[in-house]
């Protein structure tokens, strides 16, 4: 079994190794959305499909899928990311807004 790098320090180091205007994913779109594209950027990820509770992925080699939950702070990323209507690009600024949003919501529940 992979193990996921699902930390909020993580994905943000990989949000902000893209371009503001980047499209780093789409809105409800469970193998475009932003995590799914960090999740298939890590060695030995081959796919990965984020809803809204857990992550389906399946290793480089193509072996079996896997089910990982998902930590609170992406749970909130993906309810954040998917709140409006349709499909829509996902901008790398976007991406980094909701999760300040989510940083600045824990902080205060501390």
């Amino acid at each position: 079994m992979i193990a996921l790098n699902l930390t909020p320090a993580a994905f943000l180091a990989w949000l902000q190794s893209w371009d503001a205007e980047a499209v780093v994913g789409y809105t409800h779109r469970g193998a475009s959305c932003p995590l799914a594209g960090y999740l298939c950027s890590q060695s030995g990820i081959h796919t990965a499909f984020v809803s809204l509770d857990d992550v389906d992925y399946r290793a480089a080699d193509c072996s079996d899928v896997q089910r990982a939950g998902l930590p609170e702070w992406a749970i909130a990323f993906v309810d954040m990311v998917d709140s409006g209507y349709g499909v829509n690009p996902v901008t790398a600024a976007t991406a980094l807004d909701i999760m300040a949003l989510i940083t600045r919501m824990e902080a205060s529940h501390e």
